[in-house]
């Protein structure tokens, strides 16, 4: 009998990326990362009595004190509920413990497993728009996407972050296809139905809202009155189905995100003052603040490797530096493209199209700004997940667009070295922090 790979390069990716987070379902014990045992209890609140929570169980719901299961363990309800009401849901196929899993945590962990192979199929036919079709290249973003370890992480986890990660992958390929297809009423449906999407997933995904408004401008030249109306239309998909709970939640918490009342009802409580990092980050607000926050503290330091691996670990300093120089030659190209000094084929059939990466910069810089002043504000733990999706984006809109530039060959390069840095990277931070971290946990002391 003899083993085949698949032909396909679709086929591979997602065999590789069912691979990858069944090893890590199958590995890491539950609430093991990404605030795991807060989501899993937001979505057993709602299994257990078969609603959401009503108005008048708010703020306390939020951080349930005795005789309520995980007393003390935070919940995510004043957030969008969407993923929350599919996990509930999905509990009834799984009402008792299984392979030492609780009641409706396998198959809530299988739920976010599907949610991170169908964004890395995503990215895969983004990157296949972004480099004319070539496979092999758009194979090889989509997996140095999946090998991510906080995106694999985020895909082992039931945690509201996988949500985020589909949507904002699934808008990045709906918004080149769009472009691609010079908005036709198709392609403009998709990019209304992926802004549904992020709507309902988590709020730190809304800066990436910004990516197919700039490829929209990319239109400007035309008709303004059809640019008007696909525009309502674009804004009334992404909004009538997510209008019923941003209407509660106006209701119950005066806005309709939800955001700023859970951070600030677990800020009275003092759930972020009973953290190690509280101390280290709290500071005083405003431009002056952010600054000395990023020049005087090791803050930057810890998301950058959050940003990449997991909130365990601050120890990954040397492989750190090489991710550092992917970001940062990944900037310069971004920069590049968006000041003129480099060009594609594509942006003279779709000009517009080459400011792609330094919309997506921008994004990921907006989303560490919003981690950064959330820190110096609150105390936070400093959390590098809520930037990853739109590192992912940015990483295979840039090294995509660069494969089509006269630098082709070096493209290529960097296209490959990108997996490879990722590949590596996986079995390092396995070997070297993550079953040794496991192991510990089992043996005894």
């Amino acid at each position: 009998m003899t083993f085949r790979l698949p032909s396909s390069p679709l086929l591979a990716v997602i065999t590789l990326a069912i691979g990858i987070v069944v090893l890590w379902i199958a590995l890491t014990p539950f609430s093991w990362d990404n605030d795991e045992q807060g989501h899993y209890w937001t979505a057993r609140d709602i299994y257990e009595v078969g609603h959401l929570p009503p108005a008048n169980e708010f703020p306390t719901v939020m951080l349930p004190r005795a005789p309520k299961q995980a007393a003390n363990q935070f919940r995510y309800h004043a957030l969008p509920p969407t993923y929350y009401l599919i996990v509930a849901a999905l509990f009834n196929f799984q009402p008792e413990p299984t392979a030492g899993f609780m009641p409706g945590a396998l198959i809530g962990r299988g739920f976010s497993a599907f949610l991170y192979v169908l964004a890395v199929v995503a990215i895969y036919f983004m990157g296949r728009l972004l480099v004319s079709g070539d496979e092999d290249v758009a194979a090889l973003l989509a997996v140095g996407f999946a090998l991510i370890p906080q995106v694999a992480s985020t895909g082992a986890s039931i945690t509201a972050d996988a949500l985020v990660l589909t949507s904002v992958s699934l808008l990045g390929w709906a918004s080149v296809h769009a472009f691609r297809r010079d908005w036709d009423w198709p392609a403009t449906a998709c990019v209304g139905l992926a802004s549904a999407l992020i709507l309902m997933s988590r709020p730190s995904a809304l800066p990436v809202l910004l990516v197919p408004v700039v490829m929209f401008a990319g239109c400007s030249r035309r008709d303004m009155r059809k640019l008007l109306i696909k525009t309502i239309a674009i804004v009334g998909l992404a909004l009538v189905p997510n209008l019923w709970w941003m209407i509660r939640n106006v209701v119950i918490f005066g806005e309709p995100l939800g955001a700023t009342a859970h951070v600030g009802y677990m800020d009275a409580q003092g759930v972020y003052a009973a953290t190690s990092e509280f101390a280290m980050y709290k500071g005083n607000a405003g431009l002056t603040g952010l600054l000395d926050l990023l020049s005087s503290t090791d803050w930057l330091l810890r998301f950058h490797t959050r940003l990449w691996f997991t909130g365990r670990y601050d120890s990954l300093s040397l492989f750190g530096v090489i991710l550092a120089a992917t970001l940062a030659t990944n900037t310069l190209i971004a920069i590049l493209f968006a000041v003129g000094g480099l060009r594609s084929p594509l942006d003279i059939q779709r000009p517009g199209i080459t400011m792609l990466p330094a919309a997506l910069l921008t994004c990921l810089l907006a989303t560490a700004g919003l981690a950064a002043v959330t820190s110096l504000e609150y105390g936070t733990f400093v959390v590098g997940r809520f930037s990853t999706p739109v590192l992912g984006l940015f990483l295979t809109a840039t090294l995509g667009l660069f494969t089509t530039t006269r630098w082709t060959t070096l493209g290529r390069v960097l296209v490959t070295s990108f997996g490879a840095a990722m590949m590596v990277g996986h079995i390092v931070f396995w070997a070297g922090y993550v079953l040794p971290d496991l192991v510990g946990e089992v043996l005894p002391h």
